[in-house]
This record gives structure tokens, C-alpha cells and sequence, in this order.
């Protein structure tokens, strides 16, 4: 609770004691209601950004229950559990806890100032559908809302760092020896799987450099993935490793290659 890593914060924060025996215990519930008091005055940053999306990730989880089952009361099932994990990830973007329970659930969490558009709309609309199928469309509505809120905060809220020096070193490198061989073999060989498996290991390298760091804007190399045309994407990846390259000359970076094994292995032998 101290680290607002739970759905009930308030037991913490609003808990008046009426008893305790030892003056420790006391002293320790308090330190630990500072922590978590400490943490809910700080404004929207990165670490609430963080938790409201692991209860995003839950929300995508019983989205992809409810869309693979055809019976009613399983879908109704994992709609109430998207619900529920969707007013916690809104409660967490919004960097405040609960205070109502249950109880006061439908209006406290209309107090937000960030909610999702026509959130209130879309939660009655899914509740109130009867069917399977009124369900599953009201669902990918009600979804495509708050993670379009929760990207368009990331954006606003959590501020990458700069690009420098050594969070760009060892990126071309890393490109190099990892991905481009793979991704000239595949366009090569026309392989589609070989092919969409180096594609998607490749994107998600590019993915942790742009969340971590102002790399380079666009690093989306799966819109150019076509499997019946490899050279595009092939094209795609070298041209951002060209841009990589002069992110180097502008920082200063020199790129590290070997002429041979032996120098490698030379060099290798005496960093460790």
C-alpha cells in the first residue's frame, strides 16, 4: 500500500488507530503512510504512468477472455473484470487512490480530471448490453479509449531523457551484430516466417530505445513489413540504422568493428 501498488490505499491513508501496543508499530505504520502520502502529492510521472499500466495490461488480458468465449456468463464475467481494471488504471493515471469502496465507486471515479473519452457512456453501455455480441463491440470501444488515454499521457507525461553519449553507445553496434545479418538473410531468402520473427525482434529492440530515450521519432518498422516484399522492410531497417550511425558523428561516438576474429578475440580477452 505504501508504494500505491494496491487497490486499497485508503486502508493506509485514512486508517485512524485506536489501538496499538507497542510505540514501534505505531512509528512504523506511520513511516509507511508518509511513504505512500509522500508519493500521492508528487504530480503525474512516470512511476503512476507505470502502475496504471500493469492494471492496463490485466484490462487487455480479460478483453482477449471475453472475445474468445461465447458464453454469456463468461463474458459478462471478464467485462466486469475489464471494468474493474480499467477504473484502477484510470485511478493510477490520475496518481490518487480510492476512498469510497464499492459503495461510492460510480461517482467517485467520475471526480477524475483524466478519464477516457465517453467513459461514462461506454461503462453503462457495456453493463446494460444483453447479448454476446453487444458485448464484444461495446468491449473493443471501451478499450480503444483508455489506452488511447493512457498513450496520450505517456506522451505528455513521461518525459524521456535526453539523447546523450552513453545512452546511445552500443545501439548501432547492437543493431549490427543482432539484427541486420538476420534481416538481409531473410529478404534474401524470401523465407515469410523466418522473416517475421527477425521483423518483430527488431522492433522490439527499437521499442525499449524510443520508451527509454529521444532517440529518433519514428522507429515504427513494422509498417513496412510485407511479406511478399522483404526488400521494403529490408530498406526500412538499414535507413534507420543509417540515422542511428549519425546520431554517432553528432555525438561523438565512434563505432566499435573488428577486422577479423583474432583482433576480437585479442580485445575481448583483455576487457575481461
Amino acid at each position: 500500500m505504501s508504494t500505491l501498488n494496491s487497490q486499497y490505499i485508503t486502508c493506509l491513508v485514512d486508517l485512524n488507530v485506536v489501538y496499538h501496543s507497542k510505540s514501534e508499530y505505531i512509528e512504523k505504520f506511520n513511516r509507511l503512510r508518509e511513504t505512500a502520502l509522500k508519493e500521492l502529492s508528487q504530480p503525474i510521472n512516470a512511476k503512476c504512468l507505470k502502475r496504471s499500466e500493469a492494471y492496463l495490461n490485466h484490462a487487455k488480458q480479460d478483453y482477449a477472455e471475453l472475445m474468445l468465449n461465447e458464453n454469456i456468463d463468461r463474458v459478462r464475467y471478464f467485462s466486469g473484470l475489464l471494468i474493474r481494471n480499467v477504473i484502477h488504471a484510470i485511478v493510477n493515471l490520475n496518481n490518487t487512490y480510492l476512498k469510497l469502496g464499492k459503495k461510492g465507486l460510480s461517482k467517485e471515479i467520475l471526480t477524475m480530471k483524466y478519464l477516457p473519452v465517453n467513459f461514462e457512456k461506454l461503462y453503462i453501455e457495456l453493463l446494460e448490453s444483453k447479448t454476446v455480441n453487444e458485448i464484444k463491440k461495446v468491449a473493443g470501444l471501451f478499450m480503444t479509449t483508455i489506452i488511447q488515454l493512457h498513450e496520450e499521457m505517456n506522451q505528455k507525461y513521461n518525459n524521456k531523457l535526453p539523447l546523450t553519449y552513453n545512452n546511445l553507445k552500443g545501439i548501432y553496434e547492437n543493431c549490427w551484430c543482432n539484427y541486420r545479418g538476420k534481416i538481409i538473410d531473410s529478404s534474401i531468402k524470401k523465407d515469410k516466417l523466418y522473416a517475421l520473427q527477425t521483423a518483430i525482434s527488431a522492433q522490439s529492440f527499437l521499442n525499449k530505445i524510443g520508451m527509454t530515450a529521444d532517440c529518433w521519432t519514428d522507429y515504427n518498422l513494422m509498417q513496412y513489413f510485407d511479406c511478399d516484399n522483404h526488400t521494403k522492410f529490408c530498406n526500412a531497417f538499414l535507413q534507420i540504422m543509417d540515422r542511428i550511425l549519425q546520431k554517432y558523428k553528432e555525438l561523438g561516438l565512434t563505432v566499435e568493428y573488428y577486422d577479423s576474429f583474432e583482433n576480437l578475440y585479442k580485445v575481448y580477452m583483455n576487457k575481461t
